[in-house]
């Protein structure tokens, strides 16, 4: 797991977790971190905490304002080293992900889970 940005606020804390561990079919995750009320891990009604990052699908190269990607939640890991990961929500544009959850940062994972669920292109 390796983090970059965490000194430097813009663009913002970059999270990567390499192939083999995290629970989604051994796929490798990476996204840009997203900052809560507490920081940027959220934690959720057991306890547990977690990362929620934007995780862009396709070129990197594309204009912020036209990257559609997933928001999903990655677990610290457990003994093992292994990640769990949640897809929050998927097919989102990442400039509007990334301004609801400045306008409204969550206090917890429930919180972010709920906002993700209000900017899924199937619903609004």
């Amino acid at each position: 797991m390796k983090f970059h940005g965490l000194n430097d606020p813009h663009p913002g804390v970059h999270f990567e977790a390499p192939r083999g561990f995290t629970t989604d079919a051994g796929d490798r995750i990476q996204g840009d971190l997203y900052r809560g009320q507490n920081g940027y891990l959220f934690t959720d009604a057991t306890g547990a905490r977690w990362w929620v990052m934007f995780s862009a699908h396709g070129s990197n190269g594309d204009a912020v304002s036209q990257r559609t990607g997933r928001i999903v939640a990655c677990s610290e890991p457990d003994e093992d080293q292994t990640f769990d990961v949640r897809v929050l929500a998927d097919d989102v544009h990442e400039d509007e992900a990334a301004e609801a959850f400045l306008k409204s940062p969550p206090a917890s994972l429930e919180e972010a889970v709920s906002l993700a669920a209000t900017l899924r292109k199937d619903e609004g």
